[in-house]
């Protein structure tokens, strides 16, 4: 949680950049560590305006990490909603 907490006000203050959203990107892994950068970083701007950068790798970082954003906020209702109806695949062999 610590190191999440340093890696976002590097981002916001755009220092040391690269290394921060690597490691940001590593530390997202764990569900607990999303949930306290999201609630940190809000609404994920300071991140998307990274995107802009001239390193392409800030860019991709970026990029990734605003995936992972997406992937936790779709996640739990898409699997609620997934368990609730029926597969489309149940009864096809593959």
């Amino acid at each position: 949680m610590i190191m999440v907490k340093d890696d976002i006000l590097k981002i916001q203050k755009k220092e040391d950049l690269r290394q921060s959203l690597s490691s940001l990107r590593a530390s997202l892994k764990d569900m607990e560590n999303v949930k306290a950068a999201k609630e940190l970083l809000g609404d994920a701007r300071a991140v998307a305006e990274l995107l802009k950068e001239e390193d392409p790798k800030v860019r991709k970082n970026a990029a990734a990490l605003l995936g992972i954003w997406g992937q936790a906020i779709r996640r739990r209702p898409f699997t609620r909603h997934m368990l609730r109806r029926k597969s489309v695949l149940s009864g096809v062999s593959i």
